[in-house]
């Protein structure tokens, strides 16, 4: 054959798997779809028709009357019309359905007043009384440390015949010799060392005082 004609072995063998299956694919239609693939068959449907159902007619004595517009008006007029209040009774509603909710005015602001400051109260010194008697200086204003005993004079005002001269809280034999003037002698072991002797002015329990002075040592 010439379709095998210059083919190698491998080649015929391929194009005769090719014939065997085109072959079987068309068996395979052929059997599957029948004779409507190769040739058409005829199939013939018988269809009987229904009878179709006829209404009886009605005779002229079945005919309905209908009632003519004064016949309709004659009953509505006629007609009483039974109105019991009683018989009917709709319970309060108790509330309006249709009222809606309506806020409040606003309430104004109103700025709190400001609160005072409170005031500040300093307290107040109370004042140094002013002593009785009157301390202006001492005679001598200063002496060495270890002399002998001598005389201290104090000059003042509004002393009193009663009034003794204290030094560093020790009591002196005091003379009044005025209102303005004491006189009183020191020992020499109150100046044995050297420093600052402090005088005032008292009367005896201390009622009347004076300021102080220093004597220096």
């Amino acid at each position: 054959m010439k379709l095998f004609e210059g083919k190698s072995p491998t080649e015929r063998n391929k194009i005769i798997a090719a014939i065997t299956l085109g072959v079987m694919a068309v068996l395979a239609l052929g059997y599957t779809f029948g004779g409507s693939f190769f040739g058409s068959r005829k199939v013939s449907v018988t269809v009987t028709a229904s009878p179709t159902p006829t209404g009886t007619p009605r005779t002229s004595s079945e005919t309905v009357a209908l009632p003519s517009q004064e016949e309709i008006n004659s009953i509505y007029i006629n007609t009483p019309v039974v109105y019991n209040p009683g018989s009917f009774y709709a319970p309060d509603a108790g509330r309006n359905i249709f009222a809606f909710y309506e806020p409040p005015p606003p309430t104004p602001y109103v700025a709190p007043s400001p609160t005072p400051p409170k005031p500040i109260i300093e307290p107040v010194a109370t004042p140094t009384p002013v002593p009785p008697f009157f301390v202006g200086n001492v005679t001598p204003q200063s002496v060495y440390a270890g002399s002998k005993t001598f005389r201290l004079e104090v000059n003042g005002d509004k002393f009193t015949p009663d009034s003794l001269i204290y030094l560093n809280e020790n009591q002196l034999p005091t003379t009044f010799i005025s209102p303005q003037k004491l006189v009183a002698d020191v020992p020499s072991n109150f100046i044995a060392g050297a420093g600052s002797i402090y005088i005032i002015v008292r009367t005896p329990g201390g009622k009347l005082y004076s300021n102080q002075v220093a004597l220096n040592v």
